[in-house]
């Protein structure tokens, strides 16, 4: 085993030690000369794409010609049980991976970090961990997908890309399901490595094990595509013009809102008494549409930022956030190194860092002293405004009792309004922004949401005579099932909210597609939640909720549930059709069926492509694989 471990090595070392030296001239690059490193998921996704591309070139190549008959059987009839070839095999291909993308990656952190050139936190040397774990798993895929006797194995390509759907969690706790992935897709491919690579000889439970990641990716695909097909669809149909909105249906609401007519609208459609007045008295210029921006924050060590992780004070530094010290770091833009500067939330070189991890982001907004431009810094439960003479960072705004920032905030002349997931808040700001610390925004009226910030589309307020008129837009998440589409209206005064107009939205999706992710397959669109409900991703949570538990446990109407019935009679049905000519026994086909029925369509079409069926014309004895399952 040891001896052919090295062979491998030997065999990859001239491509390995040139895509190191690439790698670290590029990425050394990239960390010192750019701000990379505080980039957000996007940016991350697309460099850790290509280390996943060069795995599955490697695994490509390498099971590729192994998969020849003449070399797969040289291989595999070595006097060495076959266990310690794939061992030997999967290890090389590990340290390979190690040399050519960890290593390169760690060296340039280090560098990066000795010349002071980026803030460079402990977080990223595990990040690195992470791109190594990521190419193992795009190796473990690729080489399944050589090797497995079915056509549509390819879909297990897609198990690399479901685990960094997670990398907005810490990146020290997504070390544990990065190494379950590879051990489970490691098992999987152990299954298909065989020397005659048709045969299936394990037991039932070994099989059932193995086909976990086909399974997972099976519905994955199905709920991607569905996604795809639907957006390509409704654009192809020309529902997204204008003229083709359902009448009273959310798009329809959404372009009103835009076109300063939704309040119009919904004071129309009012039975107060004073409606009409408050309608003569709307002017766009008086009116303004928040939404709730921020449906996710920024975590404590995150694998990727959530957003850019720098702030930029437009003169010579700029600020990126640390994760260890939870400050900004000062850097010249002239030098590109660090400077023996640092901001907290009381200003330069404060010792005390934030209590939760900072983002930032610039607005302008026109005031009656013309167009005033902010940078303005949030996390979870905080609001704070950057000044710059002095340099320093006031905190405006600060929430308790589990209330969190789900919007960034709108600035007008009256003042600023923001979304939080329990309430609609506008404050009057202080008369000067260069007063003291301590001169903070006085509320000026509060709504509490009616329904789940999750669901929540968008905002609209104009001020009239004698108060404020609120449009609350309701079927932000109507893609994902949620239902009671409704648009409320208020009229506040004296920081009293009433209900002058509430009307029932259209639902344009219909509960085939809005519940499409439900039906396919409920059992597995909950269990793929659960890693939602146990991971940190930084979700603003509806309230009252302590975990991202919305999809979970989110009613379905009897309409959903009768499809996801039917579709899982659909799959069973079929599985009794397929296996009507295979070489399963009586049992084994009723383990089948009820898998099926229990699964749902991602059931079916793991059982379409592992079982194989007989010719018409054949026997039992000609189908290969024909003792087990």
């Amino acid at each position: 085993m040891l001896e052919l471990f090295l062979a491998e090595c030997r065999r990859f070392r001239k491509a390995a030690l040139i895509f190191a030296a690439a790698s670290l001239l590029i990425s050394y690059h990239e960390f010192r000369a750019t701000s990379f490193l505080s980039n957000e998921y996007v940016v991350y996704c697309i460099g850790i794409a290509a280390y996943l591309l060069a795995a599955g070139a490697l695994a490509l190549y390498q099971i590729g010609a192994y998969k020849q008959p003449a070399r797969w059987i040289w291989l595999l009839h070595r006097a060495i049980p076959r266990w310690q070839i794939f061992v030997a095999i999967q290890f090389a291909a590990a340290a390979l991976i190690g040399l050519a993308a960890g290593l390169p990656l760690i060296l340039s952190l280090l560098a990066t970090q000795a010349e002071h050139a980026r803030v460079v936190d402990t977080r990223f040397y595990v990040d690195a961990l992470h791109v190594v774990l990521l190419c193992i798993l795009s190796w473990q895929s690729v080489s399944y997908a050589i090797l497995a006797r079915h056509r549509f194995s390819f879909v297990v390509l897609l198990f690399p890309l479901m685990l960094m759907s997670l990398y907005l969690a810490s990146t020290y706790v997504l070390l544990l399901p990065a190494l379950l992935s590879i051990l489970l897709m490691g098992y999987a491919l152990y299954t298909v490595f065989r020397p005659e690579r048709r045969s299936m000889q394990d037991r039932p439970l070994s099989f059932a094990i193995a086909a976990i990641p086909m399974l997972l990716c099976f519905y994955i695909a199905m709920s991607w595509s569905g996604t795809i097909l639907f957006k390509v669809g409704f654009t192809a149909l020309g529902k997204n013009r204008p003229e083709n909105y359902v009448p009273g249906g959310y798009l329809e609401a959404q372009d009103a809102a835009g076109d300063f007519k939704l309040l119009q609208n919904e004071l129309a459609a009012s039975s107060d008494p004073r409606a009409k007045s408050w309608r003569d008295q709307l002017s766009p210029s008086d009116e303004s549409t928040l939404r709730p921006s921020v449906r996710k924050l920024s975590v404590r060590n995150q694998a990727a930022n959530t957003d850019p992780a720098i702030m930029y004070d437009g003169k010579r530094y700029n600020w990126p956030f640390s994760h260890d010290s939870m400050r900004f770091i000062a850097l010249n833009n002239d030098t590109g190194t660090q400077r023996e500067l640092s901001l907290g939330p009381h200003g330069i070189n404060d010792p005390a860092g934030f209590a939760e991890p900072v983002s930032a982001y610039y607005q302008t907004s026109r005031t009656e002293a013309g167009v005033v431009a902010r940078t303005v810094l949030f996390s979870r439960s905080a609001l704070y405004l950057l000044d710059s003479n002095p340099m320093r960072i006031r905190q405006i705004v600060a929430l308790s009792g589990g209330e969190s920032l789900a919007s960034t905030p709108s600035f007008d002349s009256k003042g600023m309004t923001l979304i939080t997931n329990k309430r609609v808040v506008s404050y009057v700001m202080p008369a000067s922004t260069g007063g003291s610390a301590e001169q903070l925004p006085t509320e000026r009226y509060s709504i509490t949401l009616p329904g789940p910030v999750s669901d929540l589309g968008l905002v609209n307020t104009a001020e009239v005579a004698d108060g404020t008129i609120v449009t609350l837009l309701y079927a932000g998440d109507l893609q994902h099932g949620a239902g009671n589409s409704q648009a409320i209206t208020y009229h506040v005064q004296n920081g009293q909210a009433s209900v002058i107009n509430r009307r029932a939205l259209v639902d344009e999706l219909g509960v085939f597609l809005a519940h499409r992710e439900y039906w396919m397959s409920p059992a597995l669109f909950s269990l793929l939640e659960v890693p939602d409900m146990l991971l940190d991703r930084g979700r603003v949570l509806d309230a009252g909720q302590a975990t991202d538990s919305t999809h979970f446990f989110m009613p379905r109407p009897r309409d959903a549930q009768i499809i996801a019935l039917l579709a899982m009679l659909i799959s069973g049905v079929a599985a009794w059709l397929w296996l009507q000519r295979t070489a399963c026994s009586t049992w084994q086909r009723a383990v089948w069926i009820a898998a099926c029925l229990m699964l749902g369509l991602p059931g079916l079409f793991v059982l379409l492509a592992q079982q194989q069926r007989l010719p018409f014309a054949g026997k039992l004895s000609d189908l290969p694989g024909a003792q087990m399952a």
